[in-house]
């Protein structure tokens, strides 16, 4: 493409030719002047702010450690006052309380644990075996039960990995009578005893007699009652009479 020459006009227009070279040294002669008006132009504000553009693809993990933080402040303990309020410890030395926790409902019931291992009784602690963890062992009256394995040697007393589970407390005092007890069974029959004296003459009742009278093997002659008067005080005839009976009737039945 031909460039423009102001002083060689082109398809012989010189009139337009002369228009444009007037206008194009007008301009060079207001070049101080544009400048000035350019220059006092104020400048632009600030527009607002674009976009923010895509995030950036990740740098590299960098090499060197940084440094230390702060030590942080935090709860180390929380311990029970004893009067049913909590004292929180902080790491740094600090407490903070007593007062009341707030209680949450009770939790779920948990599952039943495992079975423990429970205790192995050994009898008499002996120095030459060998005793493992729970292995229980009786020495100078006390238990002993036994907190580390392959234990032997020194008796528990001296050893720590024993711990005294039971000790042997002083003699009570004697307890009072008990109460008496149920009777006991009968014993068997003894032995007969040596035959007594004979005893003196006995009385015979009024009864005996009937009954005497009335038995045909004591009174085979038949005899009867006897049957005189014998009243509270009888007379020398009255007894004379019984006594003639009953030696009728005894004479009777001695036959």
């Amino acid at each position: 493409m031909p460039t423009f020459d102001a002083n060689h006009p082109q398809n012989g227009d010189e009139v337009e030719a002369d228009l444009l070279r007037n206008n194009f040294n007008a301009l060079n002669d207001r070049d101080g002047e544009l400048a000035a008006q350019i220059a006092a132009i104020p400048a632009g504000q600030q527009g607002p702010p674009g976009e923010p553009g895509p995030a950036g693809p990740a740098g590299a993990d960098s090499t060197v450690p940084g440094p230390a933080g702060a030590d942080g402040r935090g709860i180390a303990n929380v311990r029970d006052n004893g009067d049913g309020r909590v004292v929180i410890d902080m790491s740094d030395y600090t407490s903070y309380g007593p007062f009341y926790a707030a209680s949450g409902p009770p939790g779920a019931t948990g599952a039943p644990g495992e079975p423990g291992p429970g205790f192995n009784l050994r009898g008499d602690w002996d120095a030459w075996t060998g005793y493992a963890r729970a292995d229980v062992v009786a020495y100078n009256g006390n238990l002993y039960v036994a907190f580390a394995d392959g234990l032997s040697g020194p008796p528990p007393d001296m050893d720590a990995r024993w711990r005294l589970l039971t000790i042997t407390g002083p003699a009570g005092a004697a307890g009072g009578p008990g109460p008496q007890g149920d009777p006991g069974p009968a014993g068997s029959p003894g032995n007969d005893g040596a035959q007594g004296p004979a005893g003196p003459q006995g009385e015979v009742s009024a009864q005996q007699l009937t009954d005497a009278i009335n038995d045909t093997a004591r009174n085979p002659a038949g005899i009867g009652p006897f049957t005189g008067d014998f009243s509270e005080n009888p007379t020398q005839s009255e007894m004379r009479a019984f006594r003639d009976w009953a030696n009728a009737f005894f004479g009777a039945a001695a036959r």
